[in-house]
């Protein structure tokens, strides 16, 4: 069972080249590297090819991660793609053991695991489980908004052809999307041992709250637009991204577009509005010297560094 490893790479120079070396080490041997360079203006070309022989480059004009991805699929050969983005890493055994469990059960389609949420210099901050989707998984993964790494995952190729790739319309949440599809028709299993160094650092974190909504909200309409099945799930999910967005609209002073949402969300759900609105008072009545300590503080509590 060949393996094709599709990685995404904009400007990762710093951490490209542990990526493709995490690869290179894989226990399992039956495999390709295929990078996709997605308009770099950083040495990154320069240290790609010092892999020469054992990576494919590929370079094409920026058009986000979800292109660069399907660029790379429609140039590989094997029979499971896996995907690692240019700012994480593996450990040796993943491959091994995510091939091994797609051979003993033929009705899962896509495999994670669990990985290490880790600083920038790939020091281990937080264990993370896979997402372990059981039962009803389509309802799974919409109220817990529960989606696999895109780092920790292969998938049969036969699938990702037959759901079309990646939406290259989406900039983010691209993986939460494709998992939306690809659950419709196979199972998902995930490995309990970590395998995937998953880098939590300044430079990945460019999302706002603003895309976030817009983006969920692009999802929902395009897989379940004329959905009647699903309703209670839906605006569950959607009541947890409008909670997940606020809180990154505070903490990035984005106050005009928390407070049309805090409003959004007092008209829709207003047995559940008041924390929302203390959050957002508090944090407008913090003095700006104050928020770098704040949001320290926060991204402390949800990496699980309590001390």
């Amino acid at each position: 069972m060949r393996v094709s490893v599709i990685i995404p790479t904009y400007n990762r120079a710093r951490f490209i080249e542990s990526a493709i070396k995490s690869v290179l080490v894989q226990t399992y041997k039956d495999y390709e590297v295929i990078v996709i360079d997605d308009g770099s203006s950083d040495n990154t070309s320069e240290i790609v090819k010092k892999f020469k022989g054992a990576c494919t480059y590929l370079q094409q004009a920026n058009a986000g991660p979800s292109a660069a991805r399907n660029y790379g699929i429609s140039h590989s050969s094997g029979d499971v793609i896996a995907f690692l983005d240019a700012d994480d890493a593996w450990l040796p055994g993943k491959l091994e053991g995510q091939v091994k469990r797609l051979t003993e059960r033929s009705e899962v389609g896509l495999v994670d695991t669990a990985y290490y949420l880790c600083d920038a210099d790939l020091h281990p901050l937080r264990y993370q489980p896979p997402v372990n989707l059981r039962g009803n998984a389509l309802e799974d993964m919409l109220i817990n908004f529960k989606t696999p790494l895109t780092s920790s995952i292969v998938v049969r190729r036969y699938l990702v052809e037959q759901v079309g790739g990646f939406d290259a319309s989406f900039r983010i949440m691209e993986d939460h999307e494709l998992c939306l599809r690809l659950i419709k028709h196979c199972d998902f299993d995930g490995l309990e041992e970590p395998y995937v160094y998953y880098r939590v650092h300044q430079a990945g974190s460019l999302t706002n709250g603003r895309m976030i909504l817009d983006t969920h909200k692009r999802i929902m309409d395009r897989n379940f637009a004329s959905s009647t099945t699903l309703p209670h799930v839906q605006l569950v999910a959607s009541r947890h991204v409008e909670t997940s967005a606020i809180k990154i609209m505070c903490f990035r002073h984005q106050w005009r577009d928390a407070l049309s949402t805090i409003v959004h969300f007092w008209r829709s759900y207003p047995w559940r509005y008041a924390s929302r609105v203390s959050l957002f008072l508090v944090l407008l009545a913090v003095p700006q010297s104050f928020i770098p300590y704040v949001r320290k503080l926060y991204w402390q509590w949800c990496l699980g560094d309590r001390s």
